[in-house]
C-alpha cells in the first residue's frame, strides 16, 4: 500500500496532495493501468518528474495532480477562517479510439482510464476529512467537481495525438481551531 506522505511534512497543502496520490495509487485500476513512470507527482529531490521534450507512447498515459487555478482562496466570514484549495487530477494518452488499450495492456483509453479515477476517489473524502495538522483536523469540506474532455490538449498531450481528461476536486481547509492558526510573521 504505497504511502507518499513525507514524515517531515509541516504543511496542510502537501498533506491533502499526497493523500490524494495514495488514494489513487491504492487502486488497481489505475496501477493497472498508468506505469509507474508516468505518474507525475512533483514531490522529491531525485530527478524532475516531467520530461521537456515531447513524450512518445511509453509515457501515456500519463497521471498527475496539479494545483487548481486558483490554487486557494480565502472564504472569511465572521469566525471563520477557510481556504478553498482546488486540485486537478490531469490524464493524457495517446489514443484517439476512446475504447483502445495500450501495449501489454500498459495504459488505457481515456475512458478506462477516468473510470478507474472516478473510482479510486469515491472514497477518497473520509481518510482526507481525517488528516491531522498541528494535532487537530484541518479538512473542513471536499468536493469531486466537474469532469473535462478534450482532444489534443497542447498542455497535457504534450506532442501527441491523442485524448486528455481531469477531475477538478476541492477541499476547504478550516483554521478556525486555535491551535491551526498560522503563526504570524514577525
Amino acid at each position: 500500500m504505497p504511502n507518499l506522505l513525507p514524515s517531515s511534512s509541516t504543511d496542510p497543502f502537501t498533506l491533502v496532495f499526497c493523500a490524494l496520490w495514495d488514494a489513487l495509487e491504492n487502486a488497481q485500476g489505475v496501477v493497472g493501468f498508468v506505469a509507474p513512470g508516468n505518474r507525475i507527482k512533483w514531490l522529491g529531490f531525485t530527478k524532475e518528474p516531467r520530461k521537456d521534450e515531447h513524450a512518445t507512447q511509453s509515457d501515456k498515459p500519463e497521471l498527475r495532480i496539479d494545483p487548481g487555478e486558483p490554487f486557494a482562496e480565502p472564504e472569511l466570514t465572521t469566525g471563520t477562517n477557510i481556504l478553498r484549495v482546488k486540485w486537478r487530477v490531469l490524464i493524457a494518452t495517446d489514443a484517439q479510439q476512446l475504447d483502445r488499450l495500450g501495449n501489454n495492456m500498459q495504459g488505457a483509453s481515456i475512458l478506462a482510464v477516468q473510470w478507474e479515477i472516478f473510482r479510486a476517489l469515491i472514497g477518497w473524502q473520509q481518510p482526507i476529512k481525517a488528516l491531522t495538522w498541528q494535532g487537530s483536523p484541518f479538512v473542513h469540506k471536499v468536493k469531486m467537481g466537474v469532469p473535462f474532455l478534450a482532444l489534443e490538449n497542447k498542455e497535457l498531450n504534450r506532442g501527441t495525438v491523442g485524448w486528455s481528461a481531469g477531475w477538478n476536486y476541492e477541499t476547504w481547509l478550516n483554521f478556525n481551531v486555535i491551535q491551526n492558526l498560522p503563526v504570524p510573521v514577525t
